[in-house]
């Protein structure tokens, strides 16, 4: 008896030990943002960079993919610096109450703030207004982000 218990409880801790390593940075369904382009390169780089799947990290459901450990931890440390705006949705199309994909490389960095558009032809459009785009993407967003994809 003594030895099936011990039996069960190393079992036990078998388990909590692989979904400790499972969960450890989210869990794996969690979305992928940018592409897999690495958030903190969009402000540190000249620019964008692909991240690796080795270097990534869950953050409010969300999964990113860095360059390297630094960047990685740079981003935890503050990730509201580095995440894009309108949780990696075309900048422009929150604008106009919509969800878009993004090109990973049609973007603009403005006061600090990550902007990602539908492509590079979208985020010329959104340039001849950007400061009014803003405005109205920022409106739109708290209702347009409880709506599903």
């Amino acid at each position: 008896m003594k030895t099936l218990a011990l039996s069960v409880v190393g079992v036990g801790v078998v388990v909590a030990a692989y979904l400790v390593f499972i969960f450890a940075d989210g869990p794996a369904q969690a979305e992928l943002k940018l592409h897999g382009y690495d958030p903190v390169s969009y402000f540190n780089a000249a620019t964008p960079a692909e991240g690796s799947p080795e270097y990534s990290a869950v953050h409010d459901g969300a999964r990113y993919h860095f360059v390297n450990a630094e960047n990685r931890s740079a981003f935890l440390k503050q990730p509201d610096k580095f995440k894009p705006e309108y949780d990696g949705h075309c900048s422009y199309g929150v604008s106009l109450g919509q969800k878009f994909d993004i090109d990973p490389l049609a973007y603009r960095v403005v006061d600090d703030r990550l902007f990602l558009q539908l492509d590079a032809g979208t985020r010329d459009v959104w340039l001849e207004a950007e400061q009014e785009n803003i405005r109205l993407a920022d409106s739109n967003w708290p209702q347009l982000r409880a709506t599903s994809n």
